[in-house]
């Protein structure tokens, strides 16, 4: 054990002195600022166009031209003109509403979360059996509405729209940053940590020491992990932190569907048989969105094994830093190319990449970026066969191969 930890050792003081560390975890801080940059010019945007200042303009303005329409136009048909006059009372209304409310979050309306869920239940039990599609989508809506009910969660007025928070921010990020960014940091700080000394030759000099090679390969390994772990945790606490500075932590309580899949059925539309995407809801649960975030986040640091694992396999499968590096980086481009124009076809399944992006597994929201159903245990068991495949073809690979030629 002891031989294990000096090799780890070792292999950090390289990372570290060879700077690759240090410029791999630059480049993924580049990646937080940029991305967190972007963010808060979609939130200044947000906050224009949902703010009850210019909402208010709108509606005055909307109300002005309809009442200009009406006093120009004396040929307007009697139905025609009746609808322009409610419609210019019912935008009258929500002005009045507007002008009470300015956009001050509501408290809780105990009445109205009763009456929403009242109103899913009798839409669900009038709902034709053959309407699978729309019945799961419905049952997940009555889940969210009974959660905010049973929570005493305050509902967002929708007239303001969603504005940015740190839970929008952070999912935004999740949707890509698993299956592109985390792995090719992942990839560009592991990659040559075999193959760079067989290039540069001191793979000789490490052999000759009285430690086995499964021992240098495990303490090679580990180490890999350790700082792909440690860039990884990194980069989502600073993405966090500063969505938090930024847009604070407001609708932490909001509900998140988990364990949601998806199956084809057979549904009659427009006279005839179609194809549709059906929801099925039975092991869906309710969570927060701060628990949801946190545990997603946890599920892309695990995943981070298995993205490590890719760049270590490469480093070992060939002799050139160069071309192990390349190897990794292509592997992960192809295999995002290859899930968004074979989408929906089974073998995207057993394909290592497409689940990287743990939470979105979770959620089932995988199925709506590939097509391919699956639940996280599923995932989760996909990931160790090729992180354990992986390993032990190159500890193969590395113990019994000519290193020294």
């Amino acid at each position: 054990m002891s031989e294990c930890l000096d090799v780890i050792r070792n292999e950090w003081i390289k990372l570290l002195r060879r700077k690759r560390f240090l410029v791999v975890l630059l480049l993924g801080l580049g990646i937080a600022a940029f991305f967190l940059a972007v963010e808060y010019k979609h939130a200044k945007q947000l906050s224009l166009y949902n703010s009850p200042d210019y909402q208010r303009q709108q509606l005055e303005r909307w109300i002005q031209d309809t009442e200009r329409a009406l006093a120009d136009d004396k040929k307007l048909a009697g139905a025609e003109r009746q609808a322009m006059e409610e419609s210019v009372q019912s935008m009258k209304k929500e002005l009045e509403e507007l002008e009470q409310h300015s956009g001050v979050p509501a408290p809780f309306d105990e009445e109205k979360a009763k009456s929403r869920v009242a109103g899913l239940k009798e839409s669900l039990a009038s709902l034709p059996p053959e309407h699978k599609n729309s019945r799961g989508s419905l049952e997940i809506e009555l889940m969210k509405a009974e959660y905010l009910l049973d929570n005493r969660v305050a509902v967002n007025d929708k007239r303001f729209g969603e504005g940015m928070t740190m839970w929008r921010a952070m999912k935004d990020f999740m949707e890509i940053g698993p299956l592109l960014f985390i792995p090719m940091l992942c990839v560009l700080l592991v990659s040559d940590i075999i193959s760079g000394e067989m290039t540069a030759g001191t793979v000789k000099l490490l052999l000759i020491r009285p430690v086995s090679r499964g021992r240098i390969y495990l303490g090679k390994f580990l180490t890999s992990i350790t700082a792909s772990v440690v860039v990884v945790t990194i980069l989502l606490a600073v993405i966090a932190g500063f969505s938090y500075v930024l847009f604070g932590a407001d609708g932490a309580d909001n509900p998140e569907a988990v364990g949601v899949s998806y199956y084809k059925a057979q549904e009659m539309m427009e006279g005839r048989m179609t194809e549709v995407t059906v929801v099925d809801p039975s092991d869906a649960h309710i969570v927060s969105a701060g628990t949801y975030f946190l545990v997603s986040l946890l599920l892309t640091v695990l995943a981070t094994v298995v993205m490590t694992g890719l760049g270590f396999f490469a480093s070992v499968l060939v002799r050139s830093a160069a071309v192990s590096t390349g190897l990794a980086m292509s592997v992960v481009v192809m295999g995002l190319a290859i899930q968004g124009t074979a989408r929906g076809m089974g073998f995207l399944k057993g394909l290592a990449t497409t689940h990287f992006n743990l939470g979105r597994v979770w959620s089932g929201e995988v199925y709506q970026s590939f097509g391919v159903s699956t639940t996280l245990p599923e995932s989760l068991l996909i990931l160790l066969a090729w992180s354990a495949g992986m390993y032990l073809l190159g500890y193969v690979l590395f113990t019994r191969r000519d290193i020294l030629a």
